[in-house]
């Protein structure tokens, strides 16, 4: 059986327009994705090239939808001129007011330029957002999660500078895993004051926390 030929191609207008709403889709949700994990980025951890990557991308993805959104709005004051029609030529006296004036007619050049520069930008801006967050990816803090050593050796130093003592008078009571935060439990005890101090050490990159001294 022959192979049946395509049905006519959409409006390439239909095309643009259609491009535009998918790069509005694609940067909100790249936008709503950093800003639920932004509680976990912390700047003071990554190199320079890493913040750069993350900054220029969210500005990226925010210019891009901003122009994808002017893509409609510049389409559509082409296609109402073009749906007027042609001003009659020549002239009349008394011009037709359903038809475009000349002027309008005359400007439909400089739309279609517009349009098409507003809407490859927005391309252009989603492409290289999505280079920044690579370069982010990249260089993004790979610290391995922290074990019972690293979690001790962390609460003797939050605590010393917290009581402003020495870790060295300091001795661990208690050291517990807490799985539902994903972070170590511990209690120091001062030996030269017998203050004792609770101290959480998330697991992640998060700074460890005195949570109180009795």
């Amino acid at each position: 059986m022959a192979e049946q030929a395509p049905g006519e191609p959409p409006s390439r207008w239909t095309v643009i327009n259609d491009y535009s709403k998918t790069v509005v889709t694609v940067c909100a949700a790249l936008l709503a994705f950093i800003g639920a994990f932004s509680n976990r980025l912390s700047e003071g951890q990554m190199s320079g090239a890493g913040v750069w990557g993350l900054d220029g991308a969210v500005a990226l993805l925010g210019l891009a939808a901003l122009t994808s959104l002017a893509v409609p709005a510049m389409l559509d004051r082409y296609l109402r001129i073009v749906a007027k029609g042609a001003p009659p030529a020549p002239a009349p006296t008394q011009r037709n007011i359903d038809t475009a004036t000349q002027e309008e007619w005359d400007s439909r050049k400089s739309k279609i330029w517009w349009t098409k520069c507003v809407a490859n930008a927005s391309y252009a801006c989603l492409a290289f957002a999505i280079v920044g967050l690579a370069v982010f990816a990249l260089f993004r803090p790979t610290e391995s999660p922290k074990d019972e050593k690293t979690a001790l050796a962390a609460a003797f130093n939050v605590v010393g500078q917290f009581a402003n003592v020495s870790p060295s008078k300091l001795h661990a009571e208690s050291l517990e895993y807490v799985k539902s935060g994903d972070s170590f439990e511990l209690v120091l005890l001062d030996d030269t004051s017998n203050k004792k101090y609770k101290v959480l050490v998330p697991r992640g990159t998060s700074p460890a926390s005195v949570h109180f001294s009795p």
